[in-house]
């Protein structure tokens, strides 16, 4: 009888440690397992940083531009774009942005250039020549008396673009005379700059 309850004394001293020891991996799978959830959810935050990607065959210093770079600079601010598409529908677009030379000066390029590939994320892509887009005087065929430079923009109407929906970035152009249609030329999600000596 002794002996029986010597036996059934070590079968629950075990058992109460294979418990101990069973928690303690579960403890330290758990962790293992938020210790991924974490990496993964701050590699998706990094991921998830839209920053335009600037190339070229010239000499350019910033490659990365991020929204908050341009939104900081001092020359941002908000312009009233009219605008003519394809159909003949004309609208008024307020944006809030920088002048294209702004972002020359931003991007550090200090060299003339032909032109610029402006691509948004599907693929669209619009290349300027650089006379074009160092102009400050398109103009509103409704309005005379206003004179636009070319226009980075990342906020529409108030409303700043959606970065969940793409890159928060549209070049915006006035027309260089009447009946222009300049509307085309906005490219939106841009996502990619190229410059063409």
């Amino acid at each position: 009888m002794k002996r029986i309850k010597k036996y059934f004394f070590v079968i629950i001293i075990f058992s109460i440690l294979l418990c101990i020891g069973c928690n303690s991996q579960e403890k330290e799978e758990k962790n293992e397992v938020e210790g991924i959830e974490i990496e993964s959810i701050e590699s998706k935050i990094e991921k998830d940083e839209k920053d335009i990607e600037v190339r070229g065959n010239v000499e350019i210093i910033n490659t990365k531009i991020s929204l908050s770079m341009l939104e900081n600079h001092e020359e941002a601010k908000e312009y009233e774009f009219f605008s003519l598409n394809s159909y003949g529908t004309k609208e008024y677009f307020v944006f809030e942005g920088i002048p294209m030379l702004s972002f020359f000066d931003i991007i550090g390029i200090n060299e003339e250039f032909s032109s610029a590939i402006f691509e948004a994320e599907d693929g669209y892509k619009v290349e300027i020549s650089y006379s074009d887009l160092i102009k400050v005087d398109y103009i509103d065929e409704q309005n005379e008396d206003i004179n636009y430079p070319v226009v980075l923009a990342w906020k529409e109407n108030g409303e700043k673009y959606d970065e969940s929906e793409g890159y928060p970035f549209r070049l915006v152009i006035g027309q260089k005379e009447e009946g222009d249609v300049n509307k085309p030329n906005w490219v939106y999600n841009i996502n990619k700059i190229e410059f063409i000596k």
